[in-house]
Parts: C-alpha cells; structure tokens; sequence
C-alpha cells in the first residue's frame, strides 16, 4: 500500500476543492465550500495553538493545582 499524502490529506480533512483554471489549464484558484473552508481555518488554528503549546515547560499537577487556586479558579 503506498501513501499519497495529497489524497489522504483531502480524504482526512473531507475537502472537496474546485479549481479555477486559465485558458491553458493552469491552476489559478480554488474554491471551497464556506463549511470546508471553516473546518479547515479552525484546524489551522488548532494547529497553531499545539505549537505553541508545544514551546511551553511543563508543569507537575501539584504546580497546576497550586497556580488555578491562586487565580481563584480551582
């Protein structure tokens, strides 16, 4: 089985893109259904906050507890 990350891509994000083309049949642009294209803006949102979360030191669960009750949240 070999891995096409283009069509898996398409296939995990359920898009369904229509291309515009020039007289040649170059790609031009794409269109996108609003719903797609709202998914897709949210997961790359998604994405951008796990980097950064990713760049965080992580902290015991004691550490956690300690710092949501000083900020009167736990």
């Amino acid at each position: 089985m070999t891995f096409d990350r283009k069509q898996n891509a398409q296939e995990l994000l359920n898009l369904h893109p229509r291309f515009i083309t020039n007289l040649d049949g170059k790609k031009e642009a794409v269109v996108l259904d609003f719903k797609e294209y709202r998914e897709l803006v949210e997961d790359y949102q998604d994405l951008l906050a796990m980097l950064e979360a990713k760049k965080e030191t992580p902290i015991s669960l004691e550490e956690a507890e300690k710092i949501l009750k000083q900020d009167g949240l736990l």
